[in-house]
């Protein structure tokens, strides 16, 4: 931290996913306006995430000692670390030590969530402990309209940042295609099913091959149906045509989105999947699940990209198709999908936006007085009967995010 900058506590480990890549592009964003914020990690068993890989962890991801006596005395020790670093602001995200911390806080210290998805999960994690809350960020409008007609949270609480990219990274001068050169396939996603629907790839590229459409597809990412998809791929891998690569690292990104044509996105639910204006800032044109108020914002259905209902290959398949044979069309979505990002989606505009919380929240009192800690409560997202939580606490880990996961899904209100 410089002099006269003031700190931000994000808290979240180094991992493979989106929200530890909205940490990079926020930390990188507002350091020019006078913020500094850190990545903070609590070492506790309750904080483990998929995906988390130490080797991440580069310029401002502070690892927290926070002891191991349960919710309550992690979530003190966190306090604590937070006034010993002087931390203005707190971003608790799921860290279970963090989001119990809130209604705890100083006065001195500010409190703003950023909801991630629209699954009553995520709107539980973004409005836990509200009255402590001094602004909670969406990213899309669909999240809006949910917060505030579900959660009871007043528009005056509520900003709206989406997310951004630095499309000169990404906009990476593009090999000219060869002629006859089949449509280059990309999905660029963690590898599991129940939300990110990945199993549907190999039915969709059964109906490309039936329609005689030459195509390759690069897989990046990771997961927990990694080896299942990888054993239904196998006979396109075999031929050449699929290939994993892997998680990648951010700045590697760019290098792979310059040899697509198209993106392939099937979620059934999202937040603000940055994949998709990662790609259309790349020229890369987005085929995507059609969700209200999120993908149907963020992509323009015929000019920007293709929107196809949920859960329908045949769509997607029929989307892919056409943009192989109208080459034009492909051409010119690739064209306006950069444009729209580097207008809508720009960094610069981002940092301005999250400074611009920043500041307001400091400029105004805490909401509520903080809470002794002698009426400490477990935070409602992580809260079940004594019983519910002893048999749980024996169900495999997998069991379990697929189980919440098949929940969600079931309860999102398309």
């Amino acid at each position: 931290m410089t002099v006269g900058q003031r700190r931000v506590a994000f808290c979240t480990p180094p991992h493979y996913g989106g929200i530890y890549s909205v940490f990079r592009r926020i930390r990188e964003a507002v350091a020019g306006h006078g913020w500094d914020v850190i990545a903070v990690h609590p070492k506790s068993e309750s904080s483990r995430w998929y995906g988390y890989d130490e080797r991440l962890a580069g310029d401002g991801v502070v690892s927290v000692s926070v002891g191991g006596g349960g919710l309550q005395e992690e979530a003190k020790n966190l306090t604590r670390w937070f006034v010993e670093n002087d931390v203005a602001i707190v971003i608790p995200m799921s860290l279970p030590p963090a989001l119990a911390a809130v209604p705890h806080l100083p006065e001195s210290i500010r409190v703003v969530t950023r909801c991630i998805n629209v699954t009553p999960h995520a709107y539980r994690l973004a409005t836990w402990g509200l009255p402590w809350i001094d602004r909670v960020v969406f990213t899309s409008p669909r999240q809006a309209e949910d917060l505030k007609a579900r959660y009871r949270v007043d528009a005056s609480l509520l900003s709206h940042v989406p997310n951004a990219v630095d499309v000169s990274r990404l906009a990476i001068p593009r090999p000219t295609q060869r002629q006859g050169q089949g449509l280059r396939l990309v999905f660029l996603d963690r590898l599991e099913h129940t939300q990110k629907r990945v199993l549907m790839l190999p039915g969709l590229l059964e109906r490309l091959d039936r329609d005689n459409v030459a195509f390759d597809i690069v897989i990046i990412g990771d997961g927990p149906d990694r080896n299942r998809l990888a054993d239904d791929l196998q006979p396109w891998v075999a031929r050449g045509v699929a290939r994993f690569v892997g998680s990648v690292p951010n700045d590697e990104v760019g290098a792979y989105l310059s040899q697509a044509d198209v993106l392939v996105k099937m979620s059934r639910n999202e937040g603000f999947p940055s994949s998709v204006i990662e790609a259309m800032a790349a020229g890369v044109v987005p085929v995507v699940s059609h969700l209200r108020g999120v993908t149907d914002w963020i992509v323009q259905h015929e000019k920007t990209g293709l929107l196809c209902p949920l859960d329908n290959v045949s769509d997607f398949a029929a989307a892919c198709r056409r943009l192989d044979r109208d080459r034009r069309l492909l051409r010119n979505m690739s064209e306006a999908a950069s444009r729209d990002v580097g207008e809508r989606f720009d960094i610069a505009g981002f940092g301005r936006n999250w400074s611009r919380v920043f500041e307001e929240v400091m400029r105004q009192p805490r909401r509520t007085p903080p809470l002794a800690w002698q009426r400490f409560r477990t935070p409602l997202p992580y809260r079940g009967t004594l019983a519910h939580r002893i048999l749980w606490r024996h169900v495999p880990r997998s069991w379990k995010d697929r189980a919440r996961a098949m929940a969600e899904n079931l309860s999102v209100d398309r």
